[in-house]
């Protein structure tokens, strides 16, 4: 491990509130590896990032790439997740610089950008890194991955996508065995289904192409006029969720000695997902709040919780260890992926549910939110969305269902059924 390179100015916290506003950089290996740190405010904390240089023997040049590894702790405290202190900056840079390089004498393939965006993706949070790897272990590299960066035609492109949109859905992917499909009928819903994951193929290979582009490994080309599927022809409602009734039910069947009933009343509460409630520690709640430290997206966020739900969570943390985890199997074993399918499938049948998925948890809280009137941006920002677009997207028909009962009920009613009887005025009969 390489040894941590002291600077004055960039070596503490209270040194970094002192610089200016603008980009300031050291150097860790001369002429291989700057780290750099980006200040844009004086109130709001720096980025570092890793500034590696690609010497290239045969031209002389010596061009160099920009990663950024994440916010500097100059307000917030590390948690080497989304803030990283000065020593801990200096290995996340040392380990991009390590990293396989594209070879700067040949020509950039699809698989070149791709393993560069996975390495991109790796410092937000293993979540992120896996779908996107195995988008493009079997949607992406198998069709495009030798395919120069130069070469991508639209052409090329939307005939891939068009491929992609009539690929049946996968069942089973493991590294080093084939791929196991689950059965396709074709018919209109499912194929708006696979337009949808189609999409999130074709937004993962144009984030790992723009990160490329931003690097400076590669210039503007055809691909950036290459569209995804427009989203009228990939709408899909999420209809099935619980009632409160149902969810009451589930809860009560949901076994408690393993903790799986705290986990589902977890996810009812909160709308979290799977993978977010498993990750919480004790001082994650705070003041009817969660803090999630890393999203889906990578970013962190803190979800608003109703009085219940406070309630509850301030049980479960009540007196224990700040960094215990909050939220766990019996003998404080972490909740793993596998870990919940079997009990949710006993409590469902425990409660005389039908079968659901732990997933749908998050649709029950997303879809009873509506149906009580919560504004989409609100709901929005407790899931994680950026914006209203996913909310409107999977839970419209809902927000429609409440707009026809509103005007049903509230429109104005002019008693015409069984006025037929009325006979109209005569002109000089009026008054």
């Amino acid at each position: 491990m390489a040894r941590t390179v002291r600077h004055a100015n960039l070596g503490s916290r209270s040194a970094r509130l002192r610089l200016p506003v603008g980009e300031h950089f050291m150097c860790l290996a001369p002429g291989r590896l700057h780290l750099g740190y980006v200040k844009r405010h004086p109130s709001k904390p720096g980025t570092w990032f890793a500034r590696v240089h690609l010497h290239d023997a045969a031209t002389g040049k010596n061009p160099y790439r920009k990663t950024k590894i994440g916010f500097a702790d100059d307000f917030h405290d590390a948690d080497g997740v989304d803030y990283f202190d000065f020593a801990v900056a200096q290995r996340q840079a040392n380990a991009i610089a390590d990293a396989p390089k594209v070879d700067a004498r040949r020509p950039v393939t699809v698989a070149d950008v791709h393993a560069r965006y996975l390495e991109h993706l790796a410092a937000k949070g293993p979540r992120s890194e896996s779908d996107a790897r195995t988008r493009g272990r079997v949607h992406i590299l198998p069709t495009l991955g030798s395919v120069r960066v130069a070469d991508l035609t639209l052409e090329k492109l939307n005939r891939w996508k068009n491929a992609l949109a009539v690929t049946p859905p996968i069942h089973k992917s493991v590294p080093g065995q084939p791929v196991v499909y689950r059965r396709f009928t074709g018919d209109a819903d499912a194929m708006r289904a696979r337009k949808c994951s189609a999409n999130k193929v074709i937004a993962s290979l144009k984030a790992a192409l723009n990160l490329a582009r931003e690097e400076g490994t590669i210039g503007d080309g055809p691909w950036q006029r290459f569209k995804q599927f427009p989203q009228k022809d990939t709408f899909r409602s999420r209809a099935d969720f619980l009632s409160v009734e149902e969810a009451r039910r589930l809860v009560a069947g949901a076994d408690e000695a393993s903790g799986f009933r705290d986990l589902v009343r977890a996810a009812l509460e909160s709308g979290c997902r799977y993978g977010e409630l498993a990750a919480l520690r004790v001082d994650d709640y705070a003041r009817a709040q969660l803090r999630i430290r890393n999203s889906k997206n990578g970013e962190a966020r803190y979800v608003q919780l109703t009085e219940d739900g406070a309630k509850f969570f301030a049980r479960l943390a009540s007196g224990r260890p700040a960094d215990e985890l909050l939220l766990s199997r019996s003998g404080g074993k972490p909740w793993k992926q596998a870990n919940q399918q079997r009990p949710m499938a006993a409590a469902c049948k425990a409660a005389g549910l039908r079968q659901i998925n732990f997933h749908q948890l998050r649709h029950t809280w997303a879809s009873l939110s509506i149906e009580n009137d919560i504004p989409l941006l609100l709901i929005a920002k407790n899931l994680g969305h950026k914006d209203t677009k996913m909310v409107e997207r999977h839970y419209g028909h809902l927000k429609d269902r409440f707009f026809e009962e509103q005007i049903r009920t509230r429109a104005p009613k002019y008693g015409f059924d069984g006025a037929e009887n009325v006979v109209p005025l005569r002109r000089g009969e009026a008054g």
